[in-house]
């Protein structure tokens, strides 16, 4: 949980520095708006599920994958800073 909230202030230090609030915002209603387009296509014709289900699943991982500040650069720059995460906590719980 500690790295968790490690990545939503270094989330909130990116949003300041290079996007603003109200561009971060907009790209988050863009991405929901993504998410929920085939409920909404359901509710208007008749569109199999595997569509569907096939539609979510592939635009939450590009979403995870192209986002701007998302885990996976969060990740890399940890894994940057050492061969592992835990080594730095390893580090610091023997003092050196």
């Amino acid at each position: 949980m500690r790295d968790f909230g490690e990545y939503l202030r270094a989330y909130r230090a990116y949003v300041l520095a290079n996007l603003g609030w109200g561009k971060a915002l907009s790209v988050a209603l863009v991405w929901l708006a993504g998410m929920f387009a085939p409920l909404v296509a359901k509710t208007l014709f008749e569109l199999p599920n595997w569509v569907a289900m096939t539609w979510m699943i592939v635009w939450a991982l590009l979403g995870y994958i192209f986002a701007p500040y998302g885990q996976p650069h969060h990740i890399g720059a940890l894994w940057s800073l050492a061969e592992c995460p835990l080594c730095l906590e390893c580090r610091a719980s023997r003092g050196g």
